[in-house]
């Protein structure tokens, strides 16, 4: 996205404004907001990035074991 703030294209607006709401989104509609911003172009590092700086500090990740016990 910070390429697109660069750009006063009318096309990275949009991917923008979308990315935004993402951020703002709640439960219900984060899918639908993240599958709208990536119709509208918006990459996957610019999701991830989103949602990582939108992300609940208290939210917690189990890790995926490495191996089968």
């Amino acid at each position: 996205s910070r390429h697109r703030t660069a750009a006063a294209h009318e096309d990275h607006l949009i991917v923008l404004k979308r990315l935004e709401k993402v951020m703002t989104a709640g439960r219900e509609e984060l899918f639908e907001a993240l599958v709208e911003a990536a119709g509208h172009g918006a990459t996957v590092g610019e999701l991830t990035g989103t949602l990582r700086h939108a992300a609940d500090p208290q939210l917690q990740v189990e890790p995926i074991p490495t191996r089968r016990d």
